[in-house]
């Protein structure tokens, strides 16, 4: 199935630029054409869209700048409160969040879609592959649906609402569960982000499911 005259616009410049082109030439198999922008240097999101991909990257680096550019933090905000699909990844899901917390200690200030913060700790805090497993319907996957991501990570959260909805249980490779119940993705109706890179050509329905999202369709029933 091809998906007509829909437009995803792709976060890529210095803060963001770690993607699976694999995942990206899906989507544009799938139909959607990708309109890239920059959380740095553009005002505003391109118009007309129906989708947002932050991937992942390095906005603990550009933090300062990330901060600076608060018309383009508002136009994210409005999208988001405006129902607009947006899936994010590690950097992007930082990104979404109320605060970046540096390695030096500074704070600063980010979308606010998601409420909490992100810190950058000495040590890193995920390497390695992993399998997901969906604790509840999210724009990419159903409830009880499992696929392989991968993560990498020195940052950490914190400050999170007590009712934050995680989209996710997060399962070793070897399929033993972690010490204790991990979860990850935080999700709203309309944003999921998480640590979890996601290669969508490993599982096309993601990809799928992410656009039949942003088309306010019913997820993809094909499996």
């Amino acid at each position: 199935m091809k998906f007509v005259s829909i437009h995803i616009a792709i976060a890529k410049d210095e803060a963001f630029n770690f993607y699976y082109q694999d995942s990206l030439d899906l989507l544009e198999e799938l139909g959607a054409e990708l309109i890239c922008f920059s959380p740095i240097h553009d005002a505003a999101l391109p118009d007309g869209i129906g989708g947002i991909y932050i991937g992942g990257g390095f906005p603990e680096i550009y933090a300062d700048r990330l901060e600076a550019n608060e018309s383009m933090r508002k136009s994210i905000q409005k999208a988001a409160d405006g129902g607009i699909v947006i899936y994010a990844e590690c950097g992007g899901m930082m990104y979404l969040l109320d605060e970046l917390i540096t390695f030096d200690g500074c704070s600063h200030k980010m979308c606010g879609v998601l409420k909490g913060s992100s810190r950058m700790e000495t040590k890193r805090q995920g390497l390695g592959y992993i399998t997901v497993k969906a604790r509840s319907d999210n724009i990419l996957c159903r409830k009880g649906d499992s696929f392989r991501a991968h993560e990498f990570h020195y940052s950490s959260l914190l400050n999170l609402p007590q009712d934050t909805s995680y989209a996710y249980e997060v399962i070793k490779k070897n399929g033993a569960a972690l010490g204790g119940a991990k979860y990850d993705g935080i999700c709203t109706d309309n944003v999921l982000a998480s640590y979890a890179h996601v290669h969508f050509a490993s599982k096309p329905v993601l990809a799928k499911n992410f656009l039949y999202s942003c088309v306010k369709s019913p997820l993809s029933p094909l499996y």
